[in-house]
């Protein structure tokens, strides 16, 4: 009977975190602010854009002058039915390939901004990025 105990435990705690997750937002024209693991999804759930994280943050911090402004990259996925897909947007599409927007059924995502912008001299923790979504 000890034996199960720490495993019974366990199971408990996975799901009442679980049940205490954020949902996901509805995906609707307007602004949507996501932090990395929240998702928009429709109404039918046959469509769902995931923020995963941030895989560049290259602006330039305050009280630094900078030659170049910098750009932040965001990873999304999408999910449209049973297919998965992944997209890496960017605040400034200054270079070849670079896109800030996406067609996500009949939806455009584009981003618009990330937040905290950077501080010299101190790091950004990745799990306080939030990114901000404009659907239309």
């Amino acid at each position: 009977m000890k034996t199960k105990l720490p495993f019974a435990s366990l199971v408990l705690t996975l799901i009442l975190l679980a049940a205490c997750s954020a949902p996901n937002q509805i995906l609707q024209a307007g602004q949507i602010v996501l932090r990395p693991g929240d998702s928009i999804a429709s109404e039918d759930g046959s469509i769902k854009v995931t923020f995963v994280q941030v895989t560049e943050d290259s602006r330039c911090p305050t009280n630094v002058q900078c030659v170049w402004a910098g750009q932040v990259k965001v990873l999304l996925e999408v999910t449209l039915g049973t297919e998965v897909q992944q997209y890496t947007l960017v605040t400034v599409t200054a270079f070849e390939g670079d896109v800030n927007s996406i067609e996500v059924g009949d939806y455009t995502v584009t981003l618009t901004q990330v937040n905290p912008y950077p501080v010299y001299g101190q790091a950004t923790n990745p799990a306080d990025y939030q990114t901000t979504l404009d659907v239309r």
